[in-house]
């Protein structure tokens, strides 16, 4: 009879905790949309200028059919976004650019008449060189294929890869208080432990102490493969290996600066070296060709292309999804669990042992 008496009184309960549960969904569900129907304007008018659809306003005027393509390089300049990965992973709380990404979005523009030049917009300490190349190449491929401009704006710090990438640029504007140059290399870190006596295992294995020292057998066949392995010094044959490898590297930066800025190679190794510069030294060297403000950078761009002032719209490509579905994905992709912060830490760590144009100490990436 309890049994009977209890199973009654369930059913509807369990009916309406279902029915509560749907409709508090629907409620988060719409609420979101209209979120981001009042925040973007692609939900609130469809437009016929295909453009608009591809790119975002950014400033200017906002009806002109004169597109000046804003590309951002914020953070750690980096190669291929890995699959798995965010594309924009200062969503995150890191800030990359991935460079090869940055010369498709500049070979994608080459085929767009409606845009009549390009702006680089950079705050990068720099990264690894073959993303950093890759920008560069993406200039170059936009300059030939359009003979339109490309100008560089450092907003803040261009540094070492920055330095790598822009230098293609047709015009390089610093604004006030900016800093250029590092044109150098760096090479991998390595650790060399003295008669270790502690062990940390990490947080699941726990740690050791001994008194009389830790010893390591690594297994390893061909010659040099257990470079790096901390329980041993490096010979000096295996140092000038590397730093051979190094300076190849850094003859490269140096002859590319070079000749894109019309610098003598000499200067740059012995006078400038890998120092950072303010405006008024790096304009002096000619690392950059004057310092302006953003909006007086975007004025010369739009002035060399046979622009009035008023008479040019900024874009940027779009850094999310657009329309219903793709903002729909994009929540679902807030609250997946295939990537983590510390996957794209992992992989700013994967790059530190690479030769880096890297402005600072690239360990810290990975702490």
């Amino acid at each position: 009879m309890n049994s009977w008496l209890n199973s009654v009184w369930l059913l509807p309960l369990r009916i309406f905790i279902k029915v509560l549960l749907v409709m508090v969904s629907l409620l988060i569900i719409f609420t979101l949309i209209g979120m981001m129907a009042g925040g973007n304007p692609h939900f609130a008018k469809t437009s016929t200028d295909p453009l608009e659809l591809e790119y975002q306003y950014v400033t200017g005027a906002a009806e002109s059919k004169n597109y000046l393509l804003q590309i951002n390089i914020d953070g750690v300049i980096l190669g291929i976004v890995p699959e798995g990965l965010p594309t924009a992973p200062g969503l995150m709380g890191f800030s990359v650019t991935y460079g090869y990404a940055v010369r498709e979005q500049l070979v994608k523009a080459a085929e767009q008449d409606e845009i009549k030049g390009v702006l680089l917009r950079l705050q990068t300490p720099g990264g690894t060189i073959f993303g950093s190349r890759a920008i560069f190449d993406g200039i170059k491929y936009y300059q030939e294929k359009t003979n339109k401009p490309v100008f560089a704006y450092v907003e803040g710090l261009s540094a070492s890869g920055g330095m790598m990438a822009m230098v293609g640029a047709d015009k390089i504007y610093a604004d006030h208080g900016s800093m250029v140059g590092s044109i150098g290399v760096l090479g991998p870190s390595l650790f060399y432990f003295n008669k270790p006596t502690a062990f940390d295992g990490g947080l699941l294995a726990g740690g050791i102490v001994t008194e009389g020292g830790i010893e390591q057998t690594l297994v390893s066949a061909g010659r040099y493969k257990d470079l790096g392995n901390p329980f041993r010094r490096i010979t000096a044959e295996e140092l000038a290996h590397l730093q051979a490898s190094i300076d190849e590297e850094y003859n490269y930066f140096v002859e590319h600066v070079a000749v894109a800025r019309d610098i003598l190679p000499d200067v740059l190794r012995n006078e400038l070296g890998a120092q950072i510069l303010g405006n008024a030294q790096a304009e002096q060297y000619h690392l950059i060709d004057g310092t302006l403000s953003y909006h007086d950078t975007l004025d010369q761009l739009a002035q060399q292309v046979g622009l009035e002032k008023s008479d040019y719209r900024v874009v940027t490509p779009h850094t999310e999804p657009v329309g219903l579905l793709g903002q729909l994905l994009r929540i679902k992709s807030m609250f997946s669990t295939h990537t983590t912060p510390q996957q794209v830490t992992q992989h700013l760590c994967d790059m530190v042992q690479l030769p880096l144009a890297y402005y600072g100490d690239p360990r810290g990436l990975c702490r």
